[in-house]
Parts: structure tokens; sequence; C-alpha cells
């Protein structure tokens, strides 16, 4: 169809983005797929995003700073190593999920975000004058077809135990009689696992390490001697273990309500066990929900952010 209007041979070799509506992802788009992989133009290392809402939409939309939406989404993609709370998918690596039984495939959302949507305030310049697109998010899918949204800290759960935060925010809330909140940012960050056997029933057990670095302390209201900085900033560990851990956890009830593993749990029991795999991999949707995964976070605070007699405090 190009062909017939332009009197240029396309080439398809430059793109970079495939960008699939929420109404396509429920049917299946393996069609599309078939036709993107087998044709010699594309390559392989093309990003994948789901829209929420339709592809178009997305696409066509005028962004505030002027950029081309595509080219928007690839920036941040390549970017997003540097807040850790999405995954990156490109196309070979779909496709090579796809031909895994046991490992259901996962692709960031991309949302075209108003101005007072999730605490984000921009001006808008008459209706055409400018919107957001938010990288945040995913969806979980059954071979080619969406099965179900993750939410935000869905998402970062996954990242967490998929070993693929380099950089991050975190932030506590105080609860209980402690009032001190905390905000850090991840310097380093290693998830490995091993598959057990406790008292002759097979587990998956996660063990996060991360380093990280206080950038906030709120609500500490009084200057404290070292050792006081030091007890605190021991509190400041266990907190931020507790996000980390809830995370997790958030992301692992999901995958045993969905009963698709998108986790990976299943490849995990494959390569450590592959003996206990073959017995459960031909049931294994169906005993999801009921296989035990455990995990321990471990944080070390490498740089507390301490100052002696700080002027913001009394």
């Amino acid at each position: 169809m190009t062909n017939k209007i332009t009197d240029r041979i396309p080439f398809n070799g430059s793109v970079k983005v495939i960008v699939i509506g929420e109404d396509l992802a429920k049917v299946g788009f393996k069609d599309m797929l078939d036709f993107i992989q087998r044709f010699s133009e594309f390559h392989r290392s093309m990003y994948l995003i789901l829209a929420k809402g339709k592809a178009q939409d997305v696409l066509n939309i005028k962004l505030r700073n002027g950029a081309i939406p595509a080219m928007f989404l690839k920036n941040n993609i390549e970017t997003g190593k540097y807040i850790s709370t999405f995954p990156t998918v490109r196309l070979g690596h779909y496709l090579t999920v796809l031909g895994r039984k046991s490992t259901a495939p996962i692709i960031p959302v991309a949302v075209i975000v108003k101005s007072g949507d999730a605490g984000i305030e921009y001006k808008e310049e008459g209706q055409d004058g400018g919107k957001e697109i938010q990288l945040e998010g995913s969806g979980v899918f059954r071979g080619d077809r969406l099965v179900d949204l993750l939410t935000d800290k869905e998402t970062k759960g996954y990242m967490w135990l998929e070993n693929n935060v380099a950089n991050r925010f975190i932030n506590t809330v105080g609860s209980g009689e402690s009032k001190v909140n905390f905000s850090a940012h991840v310097l380093k960050s290693t998830t490995k696992y091993k598959v057990v056997n406790n008292n002759g029933k097979i587990e998956l057990q996660y063990q996060i390490k991360t380093s990280m670095a206080v950038e906030e302390v709120l609500g500490q209201n009084e200057q404290l001697s070292a050792m006081e900085w030091a007890d605190l900033m021991a509190a400041a560990e266990k907190s931020l273990a507790k996000v980390i851990e809830q995370e997790c956890q958030l992301s692992i009830q999901k995958e045993k309500q969905l009963g698709l593993d998108f986790l990976g749990i299943g490849r995990h029991l494959e390569q450590k066990n592959p003996g206990y795999w073959k017995t459960v991999k031909d049931q294994w949707e169906q005993q999801i929900a009921d296989f035990p995964v455990s995990m321990e976070v471990q944080v070390t605070i490498d740089h507390s952010g301490m100052s002696n007699s700080s002027p913001t405090t009394k």
C-alpha cells in the first residue's frame, strides 16, 4: 500500500518500537509477529510495548516536548535502567520466552498521562497543546494473548525477582511508634535463587542483596550522636528491606492468582532440579498456586548521609 503512494522504496530496518493495542493483545497477535520475525528488514532487537487503550492513540499523541512518540518511547526504554521500574522486552527475547512452555511473557505498558493523574501535574496548552506518555506496569500474556495487567508495585516486584534492578529510589512509610521515613537510592542489587528440599517438599528460595545510599530522612528532628545515627541507619535498613519484600510478595501473589509463571519459577526448577521438573511440568499452571516460594532481603546502607551539626535539625 505504501508503494502505491510513494516513489521511494520503503525500508523497515529503521523500525525501533512495536506498540500493541490492548484490544489486539486480548485476542492475540501471533500472525503479526510471525510476519515481523520472518521479514528480513525487521530486527529482533525491536522493543515491544503494550498500549493502555489504542496503539494508534499512543503513536499519534502530540507530546509537550515536541518529540516523536516512537522515539520518545525508545529513549525511555533505553534509559529505564536508571529507574528499574519496568521490564525491557525486545522482540527476540519475547519470541524466546514464547518458545518456553513454562514461562509466561511480560510486556511493559505505555499510558497516556493527563495532568492530575497519579500526582503528575503539567500545563496543558489548549486541546492539542501536548500530553505525556508514561511507562508504568506491565501486561502478562498466555502465549500471545493478554491475560491481565500488573500494577506498578507488582511490576517492581518482578524486577527485583528477575535481578533487573540497577538503580531505584525507594521511600519508606513509618509505622507504629516510628515516625521516621527514609528515601534511599539503590547503588547495587543482586538477586539469586536456589531450589531446596524442605522436609521432602521442593521450594524456591530467593535471596536479594542490595546496597543503598540514604538521600533523605524525614521526621527526625533531633541532632543525633554518631552511635545514635548508626542505630537509625540499622532501622532504615530494616524498613527498606520491608518495602522490597512487600513488592516481591505482591508479584508472587499475582503469579499464584493468575496461574501464569511470568516470574520464570518453572525455568529455575528446570535448571536446578530437572528430575523434579519432569514430574510437574505437565501440570505446572495448576501447581503454581501452591508451590512454596520464600525470600530473604538484605539491605546494606553504604552511604548514610550523616551530617555533623546539621542546620536542618534542632
